[in-house]
């Protein structure tokens, strides 16, 4: 069997470049971070608290936490 280096690969959704370094995954997911910031912003006058919590973890923090095993 011979394996074959690759200068980046695609893993669960994830971009992996063969240096292990963040600056793909930070640019796939930053797009994502944005749109939830401003969804974010504009709900902060209209919700309570505590629903305006679940929607950071919903959008923001699920964003953050994926994958970060790996």
């Amino acid at each position: 069997m011979v394996i074959v280096e690759v200068k980046s690969t695609r893993f669960l959704d994830m971009h992996i470049d063969n240096h292990m370094n963040w600056k793909n995954r930070v640019e796939q997911i930053l797009p994502k971070l944005s749109t939830a910031c401003f969804s974010i912003r504009n709900l902060i006058l209209t919700l309570i608290p505590g629903t305006l919590r679940v929607v950071y973890v919903v959008y923001f923090h699920s964003v953050l936490q994926y994958g970060i095993v790996f």
